[in-house]
Protein backbone atom coordinates (compact mmCIF):
# COMPACT_ATOMS: atom_id res chain seq x y z
CA UNK A 1 0.00 0.00 0.00
CA UNK A 2 1.30 3.47 -0.91
CA UNK A 3 1.95 6.16 1.76
CA UNK A 4 -1.00 8.19 0.46
CA UNK A 5 -3.45 5.33 0.97
CA UNK A 6 -2.07 4.52 4.41
CA UNK A 7 -2.49 8.12 5.56
CA UNK A 8 -5.93 8.56 4.01
CA UNK A 9 -7.23 5.34 5.51
CA UNK A 10 -6.02 6.10 9.02
CA UNK A 11 -5.88 9.91 9.29
CA UNK A 12 -8.44 10.96 6.70
CA UNK A 13 -8.56 12.87 3.47
CA UNK A 14 -10.10 16.07 4.85
CA UNK A 15 -7.15 17.34 6.80
CA UNK A 16 -4.54 16.55 9.40
CA UNK A 17 -6.63 17.54 12.43
CA UNK A 18 -6.16 14.16 14.12
CA UNK A 19 -2.44 14.36 13.48
CA UNK A 20 -2.33 17.74 15.22
CA UNK A 21 -3.74 16.49 18.52
CA UNK A 22 -0.37 15.97 20.25
CA UNK A 23 0.79 19.53 19.52
CA UNK A 24 0.25 20.91 23.01
CA UNK A 25 2.47 18.17 24.43
CA UNK A 26 5.15 18.37 21.72
CA UNK A 27 8.77 18.68 22.78
CA UNK A 28 9.29 21.99 21.00
CA UNK A 29 7.41 24.58 18.98
CA UNK A 30 9.20 23.38 15.86
CA UNK A 31 8.87 19.65 16.49
CA UNK A 32 7.97 17.71 13.33
CA UNK A 33 4.41 17.04 14.56
CA UNK A 34 3.86 20.79 14.87
CA UNK A 35 4.64 21.08 11.17
CA UNK A 36 2.43 18.08 10.32
CA UNK A 37 5.55 16.11 9.39
CA UNK A 38 5.91 12.37 9.83
CA UNK A 39 9.63 11.75 10.22
CA UNK A 40 10.65 8.27 9.09
CA UNK A 41 12.99 6.35 6.82
CA UNK A 42 16.21 4.36 7.11
CA UNK A 43 16.92 3.65 10.79
CA UNK A 44 14.66 6.45 12.10
CA UNK A 45 12.79 5.61 15.28
CA UNK A 46 9.07 6.24 15.62
CA UNK A 47 7.84 9.41 17.30
CA UNK A 48 5.82 8.94 20.46
CA UNK A 49 2.96 10.73 18.71
CA UNK A 50 2.80 8.33 15.75
CA UNK A 51 0.73 5.12 16.05
CA UNK A 52 3.01 2.13 15.64
CA UNK A 53 0.91 0.40 13.00
CA UNK A 54 0.80 3.50 10.77
CA UNK A 55 4.52 4.05 11.18
CA UNK A 56 5.41 0.43 10.45
CA UNK A 57 3.17 0.47 7.39
CA UNK A 58 4.88 3.61 6.10
CA UNK A 59 8.33 2.17 6.68
CA UNK A 60 7.36 -0.95 4.74
CA UNK A 61 6.59 1.14 1.63
CA UNK A 62 10.17 2.38 1.28
CA UNK A 63 12.46 0.46 -1.04
CA UNK A 64 15.87 -0.60 0.21
CA UNK A 65 18.71 1.47 -1.15
CA UNK A 66 20.60 0.09 -4.12
CA UNK A 67 24.25 -0.20 -3.09
CA UNK A 68 25.44 -1.95 -6.23
CA UNK A 69 25.78 1.11 -8.45
CA UNK A 70 29.53 0.66 -8.92
CA UNK A 71 30.11 -3.09 -8.97
CA UNK A 72 31.47 -2.77 -12.52
CA UNK A 73 34.34 -0.68 -11.13
CA UNK A 74 35.24 -3.07 -8.32
CA UNK A 75 38.79 -3.65 -9.55
CA UNK A 76 39.50 0.08 -9.83
CA UNK A 77 38.03 0.79 -6.39
CA UNK A 78 39.92 -2.04 -4.68
CA UNK A 79 43.17 -0.95 -6.35
CA UNK A 80 42.74 2.45 -4.67
CA UNK A 81 41.60 1.28 -1.25
CA UNK A 82 44.30 -1.36 -0.81
CA UNK A 83 47.10 1.20 -0.95
CA UNK A 84 49.03 1.74 2.27
CA UNK A 85 50.24 5.28 1.62
CA UNK A 86 48.55 8.45 0.46
CA UNK A 87 51.06 8.87 -2.36
CA UNK A 88 50.28 5.38 -3.69
CA UNK A 89 46.57 6.11 -3.41
CA UNK A 90 46.98 9.27 -5.47
CA UNK A 91 48.76 7.32 -8.18
CA UNK A 92 46.11 4.57 -8.15
CA UNK A 93 43.33 7.11 -8.62
CA UNK A 94 44.96 8.23 -11.88
CA UNK A 95 46.04 4.76 -12.99
CA UNK A 96 43.01 4.14 -15.15
CA UNK A 97 40.56 6.23 -17.14
CA UNK A 98 37.33 4.53 -18.17
CA UNK A 99 34.41 5.87 -20.25
CA UNK A 100 31.02 6.78 -18.85
CA UNK A 101 29.40 9.13 -16.35
CA UNK A 102 29.71 6.71 -13.43
CA UNK A 103 33.46 6.47 -13.76
CA UNK A 104 33.81 10.24 -14.07
CA UNK A 105 31.78 10.56 -10.89
CA UNK A 106 33.78 8.13 -8.75
CA UNK A 107 37.04 9.50 -10.17
CA UNK A 108 36.13 13.04 -9.12
CA UNK A 109 35.34 11.96 -5.56
CA UNK A 110 38.42 9.78 -5.14
CA UNK A 111 40.61 12.50 -6.63
CA UNK A 112 39.12 15.18 -4.36
CA UNK A 113 39.80 13.21 -1.19
CA UNK A 114 43.20 11.86 -2.21
CA UNK A 115 44.56 15.25 -3.26
CA UNK A 116 42.64 17.82 -1.23
CA UNK A 117 41.07 16.30 1.88
CA UNK A 118 43.45 13.63 3.17
CA UNK A 119 46.81 14.83 4.51
CA UNK A 120 50.07 12.86 4.82
CA UNK A 121 51.19 11.50 8.18
CA UNK A 122 49.42 12.89 11.23
CA UNK A 123 48.45 16.21 9.68
CA UNK A 124 44.84 17.22 10.31
CA UNK A 125 42.61 17.90 7.33
CA UNK A 126 41.55 21.49 6.76
CA UNK A 127 37.90 20.42 6.81
CA UNK A 128 38.17 20.48 10.59
CA UNK A 129 39.23 24.13 10.67
CA UNK A 130 36.02 25.86 9.52
CA UNK A 131 32.62 25.33 7.96
CA UNK A 132 33.81 27.15 4.85
CA UNK A 133 36.67 24.68 4.38
CA UNK A 134 34.35 21.73 4.96
CA UNK A 135 31.96 22.99 2.30
CA UNK A 136 34.69 24.02 -0.13
CA UNK A 137 36.80 20.86 0.09
CA UNK A 138 34.14 18.16 0.51
CA UNK A 139 30.47 19.02 0.20
CA UNK A 140 30.41 21.43 -2.73
CA UNK A 141 32.71 19.34 -4.98
CA UNK A 142 30.64 16.22 -4.23
CA UNK A 143 27.38 18.01 -5.05
CA UNK A 144 28.85 19.42 -8.26
CA UNK A 145 29.83 15.87 -9.21
CA UNK A 146 26.40 14.52 -8.27
CA UNK A 147 24.47 16.79 -10.65
CA UNK A 148 27.10 17.01 -13.41
CA UNK A 149 25.44 16.65 -16.81
CA UNK A 150 21.88 16.41 -15.46
CA UNK A 151 19.29 18.08 -17.65
CA UNK A 152 15.51 18.24 -17.98
CA UNK A 153 13.05 18.36 -20.86
CA UNK A 154 11.44 21.68 -19.94
CA UNK A 155 13.43 23.27 -17.10
CA UNK A 156 16.90 23.34 -18.65
CA UNK A 157 19.98 21.98 -16.90
CA UNK A 158 20.27 21.22 -13.21
CA UNK A 159 22.52 23.75 -11.47
CA UNK A 160 24.23 23.96 -8.11
CA UNK A 161 24.78 27.30 -6.40
CA UNK A 162 27.30 27.12 -3.54
CA UNK A 163 27.75 29.57 -0.69
CA UNK A 164 25.35 31.25 1.73
CA UNK A 165 22.32 31.19 -0.54
CA UNK A 166 18.92 32.66 0.30
CA UNK A 167 16.22 30.11 -0.41
CA UNK A 168 13.99 31.73 -3.02
CA UNK A 169 11.09 29.48 -2.03
CA UNK A 170 11.01 30.84 1.52
CA UNK A 171 10.95 34.47 0.36
CA UNK A 172 8.27 33.92 -2.30
CA UNK A 173 5.97 31.79 -0.17
CA UNK A 174 6.21 34.28 2.71
CA UNK A 175 5.18 37.06 0.34
CA UNK A 176 2.23 35.05 -1.00
CA UNK A 177 1.05 34.30 2.55
CA UNK A 178 1.76 37.80 3.86
CA UNK A 179 4.19 36.40 6.42
CA UNK A 180 7.24 38.09 7.84
CA UNK A 181 10.28 36.06 8.73
CA UNK A 182 14.04 36.29 8.54
CA UNK A 183 15.44 34.95 5.27
CA UNK A 184 16.53 31.32 5.15
CA UNK A 185 20.19 31.00 4.24
CA UNK A 186 21.32 27.58 3.02
CA UNK A 187 24.89 26.40 2.40
CA UNK A 188 24.15 25.53 -1.22
CA UNK A 189 21.13 24.92 -3.44
CA UNK A 190 20.41 22.56 -6.35
CA UNK A 191 17.87 24.12 -8.71
CA UNK A 192 16.64 24.10 -12.27
CA UNK A 193 18.11 26.47 -14.84
CA UNK A 194 14.71 27.81 -15.87
CA UNK A 195 12.21 29.05 -13.25
CA UNK A 196 14.85 28.38 -10.57
CA UNK A 197 12.83 25.55 -9.02
CA UNK A 198 14.76 24.54 -5.88
CA UNK A 199 14.87 20.77 -5.38
CA UNK A 200 17.60 20.28 -2.76
CA UNK A 201 19.63 22.38 -0.36
CA UNK A 202 22.51 21.85 2.03
CA UNK A 203 22.71 22.58 5.76
CA UNK A 204 26.24 22.26 7.17
CA UNK A 205 26.44 22.33 10.97
CA UNK A 206 29.84 23.94 11.39
CA UNK A 207 33.25 22.46 10.66
CA UNK A 208 33.79 18.73 10.43
CA UNK A 209 33.74 17.30 13.95
CA UNK A 210 31.86 20.14 15.62
CA UNK A 211 29.81 18.87 18.57
CA UNK A 212 26.92 21.27 19.08
CA UNK A 213 23.55 19.57 19.52
CA UNK A 214 21.37 22.73 19.63
CA UNK A 215 23.02 24.07 16.48
CA UNK A 216 22.61 20.71 14.70
CA UNK A 217 18.96 20.48 15.71
CA UNK A 218 18.30 24.07 14.64
CA UNK A 219 19.75 23.25 11.23
CA UNK A 220 17.43 20.25 11.13
CA UNK A 221 14.50 22.55 11.87
CA UNK A 222 15.67 24.84 9.07
CA UNK A 223 15.75 21.80 6.84
CA UNK A 224 12.14 20.95 7.66
CA UNK A 225 10.80 24.46 7.15
CA UNK A 226 12.89 24.94 4.02
CA UNK A 227 11.57 21.88 2.21
CA UNK A 228 7.97 22.76 3.14
CA UNK A 229 8.48 26.16 1.51
CA UNK A 230 10.02 24.52 -1.57
CA UNK A 231 7.00 22.23 -1.95
CA UNK A 232 4.66 25.17 -1.47
CA UNK A 233 6.44 27.22 -4.14
CA UNK A 234 6.04 24.33 -6.59
CA UNK A 235 2.31 24.22 -5.79
CA UNK A 236 2.01 27.96 -6.40
CA UNK A 237 4.05 27.68 -9.62
CA UNK A 238 1.80 24.93 -11.04
CA UNK A 239 -1.50 25.47 -9.17
CA UNK A 240 -3.68 23.66 -11.72
CA UNK A 241 -1.56 20.53 -11.85
CA UNK A 242 -2.93 17.13 -10.96
CA UNK A 243 -3.23 16.52 -7.22
CA UNK A 244 -2.06 12.95 -7.77
CA UNK A 245 1.02 14.21 -9.61
CA UNK A 246 1.77 16.73 -6.86
CA UNK A 247 1.69 14.02 -4.22
CA UNK A 248 4.59 12.37 -6.04
CA UNK A 249 6.69 15.55 -6.12
CA UNK A 250 9.57 15.45 -3.65
CA UNK A 251 12.18 17.95 -2.52
CA UNK A 252 15.16 17.33 -0.27
CA UNK A 253 17.86 18.63 2.01
CA UNK A 254 21.21 17.27 3.10
CA UNK A 255 22.50 17.89 6.60
CA UNK A 256 26.14 17.49 7.54
CA UNK A 257 26.55 17.05 11.28
CA UNK A 258 28.74 15.34 13.86
CA UNK A 259 27.57 11.89 14.93
CA UNK A 260 29.10 11.96 18.41
CA UNK A 261 26.62 14.67 19.39
CA UNK A 262 24.20 11.80 19.84
CA UNK A 263 26.21 8.63 20.24
CA UNK A 264 29.71 9.72 21.34
CA UNK A 265 31.06 8.03 18.21
CA UNK A 266 33.48 10.30 16.38
CA UNK A 267 32.73 11.20 12.80
CA UNK A 268 30.61 13.51 10.70
CA UNK A 269 27.68 12.00 8.83
CA UNK A 270 25.67 13.25 5.90
CA UNK A 271 21.92 12.70 6.00
CA UNK A 272 19.70 12.87 2.91
CA UNK A 273 16.07 13.71 3.69
CA UNK A 274 13.28 13.81 1.10
CA UNK A 275 9.82 15.28 1.68
CA UNK A 276 6.51 14.96 -0.12
CA UNK A 277 2.84 15.45 0.70
CA UNK A 278 0.97 12.16 0.07
CA UNK A 279 -2.18 13.38 1.83
CA UNK A 280 -3.50 16.97 2.08
CA UNK A 281 -1.57 18.90 4.70
CA UNK A 282 0.45 15.91 5.91
CA UNK A 283 4.11 15.55 4.95
CA UNK A 284 6.28 12.46 4.94
CA UNK A 285 9.95 13.22 5.57
CA UNK A 286 12.08 10.17 4.78
CA UNK A 287 15.73 9.78 5.60
CA UNK A 288 16.87 7.98 2.48
CA UNK A 289 20.52 7.34 3.31
CA UNK A 290 23.37 8.50 5.52
CA UNK A 291 27.14 8.20 5.15
CA UNK A 292 30.27 8.92 7.16
CA UNK A 293 32.62 11.59 5.83
CA UNK A 294 36.25 10.42 6.25
CA UNK A 295 39.02 12.95 6.82
CA UNK A 296 42.06 10.71 7.43
CA UNK A 297 43.77 8.39 4.98
CA UNK A 298 43.20 5.40 7.26
CA UNK A 299 39.44 6.00 6.95
CA UNK A 300 39.54 5.79 3.16
CA UNK A 301 37.30 2.70 3.01
CA UNK A 302 34.39 4.94 4.04
CA UNK A 303 34.65 6.61 0.65
CA UNK A 304 32.62 3.73 -0.79
CA UNK A 305 29.63 4.72 1.37
CA UNK A 306 30.13 8.39 0.53
CA UNK A 307 30.21 7.62 -3.20
CA UNK A 308 26.97 5.64 -2.83
CA UNK A 309 25.46 8.54 -0.89
CA UNK A 310 26.07 11.16 -3.56
CA UNK A 311 25.07 8.86 -6.40
CA UNK A 312 21.83 8.27 -4.49
CA UNK A 313 21.43 12.06 -4.39
CA UNK A 314 21.71 12.03 -8.18
CA UNK A 315 19.15 9.23 -8.49
CA UNK A 316 16.69 11.02 -6.19
CA UNK A 317 17.04 14.31 -8.09
CA UNK A 318 16.35 12.44 -11.32
CA UNK A 319 13.10 11.13 -9.80
CA UNK A 320 12.22 14.65 -8.65
CA UNK A 321 12.69 15.98 -12.18
CA UNK A 322 10.41 13.31 -13.65
CA UNK A 323 7.66 14.08 -11.12
CA UNK A 324 8.03 17.84 -11.63
CA UNK A 325 7.73 17.55 -15.41
CA UNK A 326 4.57 15.43 -15.08
CA UNK A 327 3.09 18.05 -12.76
CA UNK A 328 3.89 20.86 -15.18
CA UNK A 329 2.28 18.93 -18.06
CA UNK A 330 -1.04 18.51 -16.24
CA UNK A 331 -0.89 22.13 -15.04
CA UNK A 332 -0.50 23.44 -18.61
CA UNK A 333 -3.32 21.23 -19.89
CA UNK A 334 -5.70 22.29 -17.11
CA UNK A 335 -4.75 25.95 -17.42
CA UNK A 336 -5.47 25.84 -21.17
CA UNK A 337 -8.88 24.31 -20.44
CA UNK A 338 -9.60 27.19 -18.06
CA UNK A 339 -8.52 29.83 -20.60
CA UNK A 340 -10.32 28.26 -23.58
CA UNK A 341 -13.45 26.85 -21.97
CA UNK A 342 -13.74 28.60 -18.66
CA UNK A 343 -13.51 25.16 -17.06
CA UNK A 344 -12.51 25.73 -13.45
CA UNK A 345 -13.21 22.26 -12.16
CA UNK A 346 -10.47 20.48 -10.27
CA UNK A 347 -8.29 21.20 -7.27
CA UNK A 348 -6.23 24.33 -6.71
CA UNK A 349 -2.98 22.84 -5.38
CA UNK A 350 -2.12 25.57 -2.83
CA UNK A 351 -5.41 24.78 -1.08
CA UNK A 352 -4.10 21.29 -0.29
CA UNK A 353 -1.08 22.55 1.64
CA UNK A 354 -2.91 23.55 4.83
CA UNK A 355 0.10 25.57 6.02
CA UNK A 356 0.94 25.74 9.69
CA UNK A 357 1.57 29.23 11.07
CA UNK A 358 4.86 28.37 12.69
CA UNK A 359 7.32 31.12 11.87
CA UNK A 360 11.01 30.45 12.44
CA UNK A 361 12.65 32.89 14.87
CA UNK A 362 16.02 31.86 16.23
CA UNK A 363 16.06 34.54 18.92
CA UNK A 364 12.92 33.23 20.59
CA UNK A 365 12.86 29.54 19.56
CA UNK A 366 16.45 28.34 19.91
CA UNK A 367 16.11 27.36 23.57
CA UNK A 368 15.29 23.69 24.00
CA UNK A 369 15.66 22.86 20.31
CA UNK A 370 18.10 20.06 21.16
CA UNK A 371 15.18 17.95 22.39
CA UNK A 372 13.89 17.33 18.86
CA UNK A 373 16.93 15.49 17.56
CA UNK A 374 15.68 12.64 15.30
CA UNK A 375 16.32 9.25 16.87
CA UNK A 376 18.20 6.69 14.80
CA UNK A 377 20.65 3.80 14.86
CA UNK A 378 23.99 4.48 16.63
CA UNK A 379 25.80 1.78 14.67
CA UNK A 380 24.57 1.07 11.16
CA UNK A 381 25.57 3.44 8.38
CA UNK A 382 22.29 2.49 6.75
CA UNK A 383 20.29 3.56 9.81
Amino acid sequence: MRPRMILQNRIGVNGPSSFRKPKKNAQHKHSPENLNIIQCGAGISRSAYMPKDIYDSLQATFSKMDRTYFVDFEAYIFAILEKTSLEDMQQAVNSNKLPGDKFKFIYRLFDQFANHVFKPGRKVSQVKSSEVCYNYLVLWPCLYAAINGMTTSTFGDMEFSPGEIDLLAVAEVQALRNQTELQHKADGVVHTEHLHIELLFLETTGHHGLSDRPRACWDHVKGMTGVLAMLARIAYAFPHGSADDFKNVKVAFIQARDNKIKYKIAGDYLHLWTVNMPSPGIYVMQRVIKALVPTFFLEKHHLVSLINFFWTVRVEISKMIDALEKLKKTHVANELAIMLKGNRSGIYLPDLLKPVKNILNKKTDYAGVGRIDPKSSPISEYG
